[in-house]
């Protein structure tokens, strides 16, 4: 953080950052905002005004959409991945999670739509999909448990029940066995959710 902002903007930067953590817990955590208490979006119009504020808005971005995929928003995931565009989110972890997120929530409005929708939806859940794809096969990070949620997904948009049940399965185990605990949860939702439909 420190690299991207002046030292007399130190304080400031380091507070709206630490805030959008914040904001995540309480979200995470089911609890209110209080009257008068800022938002995602208060943040960053301040963070405007005082900052260069692309690792700023980036983070904003990752964090809502890992919100609400957490919370099975979809709809919401769907909308805030349409206004990203196909922008990038830097770093390592952040970008190869962002890569994840948003390869899963087109995949989900792939499934959840028709005709040339599900098709572009699907075509740009793709090109994140083969950025995954290739983190994996590289060896380039924790990426097992992603790629077999993903094939799940994309199997269920084919109607691959059989091969969706099996990446479901190993999504679960691998993410599992790798800690990923927040994932197994989310492959277990989704599994479940799937399964439910049928």
């Amino acid at each position: 953080i420190a690299l991207h902002v002046d030292n007399q903007h130190w304080d400031k930067y380091t507070e709206l950052f630490l805030q959008i953590y914040f904001i995540a817990i309480k979200k995470l955590r089911g609890l209110e905002s209080e009257d008068g208490e800022r938002g995602f979006d208060d943040i960053i119009k301040e963070a405007n005004i005082n900052f260069d504020t692309k690792t700023l808005n980036r983070a904003v971005f990752a964090i809502q959409l890992e919100l609400q995929v957490l919370m099975g928003e979809w709809d919401q995931a769907e909308k805030l991945v349409s206004e990203d565009g196909d922008a990038k989110v830097a770093g390592p972890f952040a970008g190869v999670r962002c890569t994840f997120l948003k390869s899963l929530v087109c995949l989900k409005a792939a499934q959840s739509s028709s005709g040339i929708t599900s098709w572009k939806w699907k075509r740009r859940a793709l090109k994140s999909y083969k950025l995954i794809r290739a983190w994996e096969k590289a060896k380039s990070g924790n990426t097992t448990h992603a790629l077999h949620l993903l094939n799940a997904e994309l199997a269920v948009l084919e109607f691959n029940y059989n091969r969706a049940q099996n990446e479901y399965k190993s999504a679960i185990a691998v993410a599992a066995r790798n800690g990923f605990l927040q994932d197994q949860a989310l492959a277990n939702e989704l599994a479940s959710s799937h399964f439910e439909r049928r």
